[in-house]
């Protein structure tokens, strides 16, 4: 039984990410699920949950530039140049 339990939970993880990755669908998720709030915090707390082990987080980097939008892509060459900057200063500091 475990093992289906753990089958199920992988499939419904997948699922999750899918639908938390797509504006639309997340916001029709969320939606339908205001009215089963139980519902609702189980699958928020499996999400976290999974996230915290690390089966859930994926990398920040994208795998190639042409995976981002020009706004996106202007956005996380900004984030990518402050990130630099500030290791450069603690770099500094020691």
């Amino acid at each position: 039984m475990s093992t289906i339990l753990n089958g199920l939970r992988g499939v419904l993880l997948t699922v999750l990410r899918f639908v938390l990755r797509s504006p639309k669908l997340k916001r029709t998720a969320r939606r339908a699920l205001q009215y089963f709030p139980r519902l609702q915090a189980s699958l928020q707390a499996i999400v976290f949950r999974s996230m915290m082990r690390g089966n859930g987080a994926r990398s920040a980097s994208p795998q190639s530039a042409a995976e981002l939008s020009p706004r996106a892509s202007r956005q996380y060459q900004a984030l990518k140049q402050a990130k630099q900057i500030q290791q450069a200063k603690a770099a500094r500091k020691t």
